[in-house]
């Protein structure tokens, strides 16, 4: 019964357009405005709704740019990738992280894609990095910077 109220509910969210839909491992559903460079959220239960800030270039003129072409939700449910393609101008790339609640998502880089390049689509490399400063040389075992 819970899976057909939130099929239906994102039937009537998306309405079947061609815009991009991500669902995270938290019950969080993306999505684009059907008209506006917007990123939107809904939370299941208990379908809370709530949007992302956009990138300043977006915030600071939004009628140059269309809404999102691809979304993109790293593995780990804690990056979110969006293209937002312009309008007779350049198209802009923007990435958030989650802060420590679901609807709490902070744009960490943005940046731009000339008029005639942009963004197809988008994948993550693997879900998570570990990164270390020092690595051991196998001939000797000693420590190394990395």
């Amino acid at each position: 019964r819970y899976v057909c109220a939130v099929y239906h509910t994102l039937y009537l969210n998306i309405r079947w357009l061609h815009r991009p839909v991500q669902w995270s491992k938290s019950s969080v559903i993306f999505t684009t405005d059907e008209f506006q460079p917007l990123v939107l959220a809904r939370h299941f239960p208990p379908s809370r709704k709530f949007a992302l800030l956009s990138p300043p270039p977006v915030i600071n003129s939004p009628a140059s740019y269309d809404p999102p072409s691809v979304l993109s939700l790293s593995p780990t449910d804690d990056w979110l990738f969006a293209y937002f393609p312009g309008r007779g101008a350049d198209g802009v790339g923007c990435l958030w992280r989650r802060g420590n609640q679901l609807d709490n998502w902070v744009v960490r880089e943005y940046w731009s894609f000339a008029v005639g390049a942009g963004v197809v689509t988008a994948a993550w490399t693997s879900g998570h990095r570990e990164v270390s400063l020092f690595t051991r040389d196998p001939s000797n075992h000693n420590l190394m910077l990395a």
